[in-house]
């Protein structure tokens, strides 16, 4: 109940005492043992302590698969959250390993309409995203929309979305899917396609979840679309709408917003404004600084605004530089958008030396 209320303190000493107490019990206690792991793993997620999370997250995994039949809805879960352990430090391999294990379960228990199986996919589309494959990711985000992607929710669908939690899940996880769609249609020059799929997304609340920032359903989208057609002003609204709407709910440092200023700083950058987006850019990218392989395409488009902002200044050429370097480094195992921007990246630096 601590944790639901985020009374993140308070909660720490009944779960030390939990744990400690299921380790000292017999076999029937083992499932409680897992789950005061996996509340442990919560706790250290929120704080950002990720290899904490993991070790509780896997050693979930481990007592629930030993002890429950290997399609179990917990093992799923203990593989779901494992998987976003990996996913938000940049270890994609393995996230989408574990999340292909949640995946497979949650479909055999729920079927394919469970908001489970949407939020699986959403990751896996993330992932595809992230490794440079926005034809894979469009796919897995549509699969996950199935036939709601074109169009807003119906009056019936509105209804019901007001009835339960689990439905109002739906609509946020719709709204994630939609933007994510509009990510890969940016990189595949599906412009106008992309700019609708953020006005299907906008709306929708936002998750109270610092957890997991893809609840947020990536607000800051409709500023990337407009960034993304040369509109850089039009941009800067939406990323300033945006962060009005984030920092009324996520505190600064936090990934969600961060996402949105490194966005709001690109298009600072584009519009002519390089010391405005010097300050934004730096004040995104120091969020990602304990976990420096996160959001690797977002840091380094980030790095690589910043460094081409720095080097308009005589004295800090060679700053500048050093960022770019970075940016490139970042993407280097990437394939597909991803490597064609590295590419990019290394082709102005070269000009530029």
């Amino acid at each position: 109940m601590l944790l639901m209320e985020r009374d993140h303190e308070d909660s720490r000493a009944p779960l030390e005492r939990a744990l400690a107490q299921f380790e000292r019990a017999g076999p029937s206690s083992r499932r409680w043992l897992a789950l005061a792991h996996n509340n442990t793993g919560e706790l250290a997620f929120g704080g950002g302590e990720y290899e904490v999370a993991r070790a509780h997250y896997a050693r979930a995994l481990d007592i629930v698969t030993e002890d429950l039949r290997s399609h179990h809805i917990v093992v799923a879960n203990a593989s779901g959250n494992l998987a976003e352990t990996y996913f938000v430090v940049g270890d994609f391999a393995t996230a989408e390993r574990y999340f292909a294990d949640a995946l497979r379960i949650r479909r055999e228990v729920f079927g394919n309409e469970s908001v489970w199986v949407t939020h699986t996919l959403g990751h896996m589309g993330d992932i595809a995203w992230e490794l440079g494959d926005p034809e894979r990711a469009l796919a897995l985000y549509e699969e996950a929309l199935g036939p709601s992607a074109d169009r807003p929710p119906t009056t019936s669908e509105a209804e019901t979305i007001a009835n339960v939690l689990r439905d109002l899940q739906t609509q946020l996880q719709q709204s994630w899917m939609r933007n994510g769609t509009a990510l890969a249609l940016i990189d595949l020059g599906r412009l106008d396609e992309a700019l609708t799929r953020t006005e299907l997304a906008a709306g929708a609340g936002l998750a109270d979840d610092f957890q997991h920032p893809d609840l947020t359903s990536r607000i800051d989208m409709r500023g990337q679309v407009l960034l993304a057609m040369g509109r850089p002003t039009e941009a800067i609204d939406a990323f300033e709408d945006a962060l009005a709407r984030l920092g009324a709910k996520y505190p600064e440092g936090s990934r969600p917003i961060a996402l949105a200023l490194v966005g709001l700083g690109r298009a600072q950058l584009e519009r002519g404004e390089p010391a405005l987006a010097i300050e934004t850019l730096q004040r995104g990218l120091a969020v990602f600084a304990p976990t420096p392989d996160a959001y690797p395409r977002v840091q380094a488009a980030g790095r690589f605004a910043l460094g081409k902002a720095w080097m308009l200044e005589p004295t800090r050429r060679e700053p500048g530089r050093e960022q770019i370097r970075i940016a490139i480094e970042l993407l280097a195992d990437k394939a597909g958008t991803a490597a064609r921007e590295r590419d990019a990246m290394v082709a102005w630096l070269g000009a530029a030396d």
